[in-house]
């Protein structure tokens, strides 16, 4: 890209816009944020206002959808003004200035056109999730774009991810190597090739448990899902593994199977589930290993839905006597309230509803709080890990929304699993999570 770039869009993972002094843009409604998508990814083309009208507005008549059109243009033009915007509007056409904004989904294209294996690493810290996440403006011949363009992404982002891991397994950089396993298998929890990096690199760095976990996660997954074994090679691998265990593995091994009783007895392993819980259970288990703390974000308008994915979840922490802390944000002034029956951390259940945090209109007094909130959940995870469940953050107001930003930069340096559940509609906060998501891992599902 040019230097005359004037705001930066990411369609990976979800809609970001921000200017070229990294501020955040809300162009407006998701179909607006769907139609920049589409010219992002067919840009310096002239496209023609019908095409593009009844793409987008199929149901309407023509005058109806080309004035549509007219409006959803305005509302960019309006956050995007003048000289600045890559948008040029012609009589009958749109062309999008590609020289005028930074995409990261052109840029995945000029990577993979280069053909390099260096090149995969870009493609890798690109690919943030999938393209144009929480888009989907119920537009079928854009659903079907949508759905081609999605497929095509993964595809390719995938197999830069599994051509960056084996480099890294080659190179020996066993320690980078982990998140990019963890990352392919959140995209592709079928893929063997990362089961096994995973399961070389935790091997090559002493942690033995870990990598042997990794191997029982694949076989399940497998299984439950194919109804097949794991491969000859990563069943070898598997052997290699055992054969250098200590004496210990047996105790261990015998731990694992009560706790795989224990989560049959309860139903956990539920076939619409199964990916959520296999994330969820691979967080639950890396802290328990000390690798560091998780959030996880469960997205979708389904309010049964979220809510017995979050007890699924409990109870897969309860196996491992995580602590459990569990709040709800309220319509009423966006306030965190402790849900009944949510006893075993009530200190911090009573800090994260504390009216004082809410309330408070000294910055000074506001930022103390939250660091002792922060901080007594760090100490209570010294004693034993801690699931913190946070339900309907779409309605938190700005300064619970700060809370959570910072909860989420420190859950990566404790052992807690911070679990999340937000409604597509209203959930216009993306600025708050800006600075979370560079120091700590969050993990945002879509839910259907």
């Amino acid at each position: 890209m040019q230097n005359t770039a004037n705001f930066k869009l990411s369609l990976f993972g979800g809609f970001h816009l921000t200017d070229v002094d990294g501020n955040q843009i809300d162009p407006g409604p998701r179909k607006v944020k769907a139609l920049l998508g589409w010219l992002a990814v067919n840009p310096d083309i002239e496209h023609p206002r019908e095409k593009i009208a009844a793409m987008f507005w199929p149901d309407s008549e023509e005058n109806v959808a080309r004035h549509s059109l007219r409006q959803a243009l305005a509302s960019l033009r309006k956050v995007m003004p003048g000289d600045t915007s890559p948008l040029r509007s012609l009589k009958s056409s749109i062309l999008f200035d590609s020289s005028k904004i930074d995409v990261d989904a052109l840029d995945f294209e000029a990577a993979l056109a280069k053909g390099e294996v260096r090149a995969s690493e870009e493609i890798t810290h690109l690919y943030k999730g999938e393209f144009l996440a929480g888009c989907n403006p119920r537009a079928d011949l854009f659903e079907n774009w949508l759905n081609e363009h999605r497929h095509y992404y993964r595809e390719r982002a995938v197999n830069a991810i599994c051509q960056w891991l084996t480099v890294l397994i080659d190179t020996r950089k066993f320690e980078r190597a982990v998140p990019i396993g963890v990352k392919l298998l959140t995209i592709d929890p079928l893929r063997e090739s990362a089961y096994r990096g995973l399961m070389m690199a935790h091997m090559a760095l002493g942690n033995h448990a870990l990598a042997l976990r990794w191997y029982r996660r694949c076989e399940r997954v497998l299984l439950s899902e194919l109804d097949v074994l794991p491969c000859l090679e990563t069943r070898a691998l598997h052997a290699q593994l055992l054969s250098s265990w200590d004496k210990q593995e047996p105790e261990l091994k015998q731990g694992a199977s009560e706790i795989e009783r224990k989560r049959k007895s309860l139903g956990l392993i539920s076939k619409g589930n199964q990916r959520i819980l296999y994330l969820a259970e691979g967080a639950i288990e890396g802290i328990i290993d000390h690798i560091g703390g998780q959030s996880i974000l469960l997205r979708g308008e389904s309010a049964d839905a979220k809510k017995a994915l979050a007890e699924q979840v409990v109870a897969l922490a309860e196996l491992q006597d995580f602590q459990i802390c569990r709040g709800m944000i309220s319509t009423d002034g966006g306030t965190c309230k402790q849900l009944e029956g949510a006893t075993s951390c009530t200190h911090i259940s009573s800090c994260l509803a504390g009216n004082a945090i809410a309330e408070s209109s000294n910055m000074q007094e506001l930022e103390h709080k939250l660091e002792e909130c922060i901080d007594s959940i760090k100490t209570a995870s010294e004693v034993s890990p801690v699931l913190l469940v946070l339900e309907n953050i779409h309605a938190a107001g700005q300064r619970t929304l700060n809370l959570l930003s910072r909860l989420i930069t420190a859950v990566g340096e404790a052992s807690v699993l911070l679990l999340m559940t937000s409604s597509y509609d209203g959930e216009s906060r993306e600025k708050a999570w800006q600075g979370a998501m560079v120091n700590a891992p969050l993990t945002t599902i879509d839910l259907p």
